[in-house]
């Protein structure tokens, strides 16, 4: 019997399937299997939204400047201002805070993506190579969706040791 991969396939009624049978084996490989395939999605989403936002940040900095091309020290003070952009927002929650309270999970929240940027700054910050003049025009043109962002060849920069 050919292992069954999705709940829709298995045949007959899954409500009534005696608990130590195959047929109730097979019901819970299914739906471990799909439990995983959703969260894997869900992550690939995620990602890929944070992916967006991130290169719609850098497109509105190119778009704002004048300049076809930029040098590496601006597109790193640019991954400084990226970084730097919820900390507004962060300060404003403290300040919000009443003394001795505890932080509020949007606190929680927003201390810990700076914190997760900041270490993705030092191992290799992936942004657009807005170094190369073709891939700036690519990301001027580029309209928001995901399918757009192949032609956007995208560069891992490091933090630098003297920063």
């Amino acid at each position: 019997m050919p292992r069954v991969l999705s709940l829709k396939k298995i045949k007959g009624k899954k409500e009534h399937a005696h608990p130590h049978s195959r047929k109730a084996n097979q019901i819970q490989r299914a739906a471990l299997r799909d439990e995983r395939i959703k969260g894997a999605t869900a992550r690939r989403e995620k990602d890929r939204y944070t992916l967006i936002n991130r290169v719609g940040f850098f497109k509105v900095a190119v778009i704002t400047g004048d300049r076809k091309t930029l040098t590496e020290d601006e597109v790193h003070e640019l991954i400084k201002t990226y970084i730097n952009r919820r900390q507004g927002e962060l300060e404003d929650e403290k300040a919000a805070r009443r003394p001795g309270r505890p932080k509020s999970t949007k606190e929680d929240l927003l201390s810990m993506a700076i914190e997760q940027e900041q270490a993705e700054y030092k191992t290799g910050f992936k942004v657009p190579d807005m170094t190369d003049e073709v891939n700036v025009i690519n990301l001027k043109a580029w309209k928001g969706d995901h399918g757009g962002l192949n032609h956007i060849k995208l560069v891992e920069l490091p933090r630098r040791s003297d920063e």
